[in-house]
């Protein structure tokens, strides 16, 4: 983040001047933003590291949303209770939410300036997306392909292989999931991920095709 402010070069990440491609620059980009937007105030060093804070807070949110979600009632033979439904699916939410923030790796991490965060807040977002399918599936399709495509962008293929796949054997096995809306849902997510994910290979590919 600090050689692209010096530079002006988003493009190329460097360290010390020399190329530096172990990942792909998402979170460095989110970082220089804030170090630009803080930095005269907190000093660069500590503006940037807003970016990890910011894509936590973003993570756990889409997170508990995405539980909220899926939550479903537990007894179908109790009447419909919407203010039961609403407290079970925020019980839901607030579960899921707690378990991610006790999990032992993320103690850590969660404090460091790495891409993974940038990537955490993604899969998030993405599993939210992901329930939202059945409503608006060519709108949550794409909203859902572009989140894996900032997962790619921030650590590389792993994320978003990983969760593209689970979401495609649901909707071939699950079915609640397989509709006929499912082909459309897929269909954007696929076409939103590969726009997103081909953007900064493609730059870096113009600018500097030797890397």
């Amino acid at each position: 983040a600090h050689q692209m402010h010096l530079s002006g070069d988003w493009i190329v990440p460097r360290v010390a001047g020399e190329p530096w491609l172990e990942d792909p620059p998402f979170y460095h980009w989110l970082a220089l933003a804030f170090g630009k937007a803080f930095g005269s105030l907190l000093g660069f060093h500590n503006a940037v590291r807003i970016a990890s804070g910011m894509a936590m807070l973003a993570a756990l949110w889409f997170l508990y949303l995405a539980a909220r979600h899926s939550a479903v009632a537990t007894d179908a033979t109790d009447p419909v209770d919407g203010g039961a439904i609403r407290a079970e699916r925020r019980g839901a939410g607030a579960a899921a939410l707690l378990l991610l923030l006790g999990s032992t790796g993320l103690i850590v991490h969660a404090h460091e300036a790495v891409p993974d965060i940038a990537t955490l807040a993604a899969e998030c977002a993405a599993l939210c997306l992901l329930f939202l399918g059945r409503s608006n599936p060519v709108r949550a399709g794409l909203a859902f392909g572009a989140a894996l495509g900032v997962a790619f962008l921030s650590t590389g293929l792993v994320v978003p292989l990983a969760l593209g796949a689970a979401a495609l054997l649901a909707h071939a096995v699950c079915d609640e999931w397989r509709t006929a809306k499912a082909p459309r849902f897929l269909i954007a997510a696929a076409t939103a991920f590969a726009l997103v994910a081909v953007s900064w290979p493609i730059a870096l590919a113009l600018r500097a095709p030797e890397l």
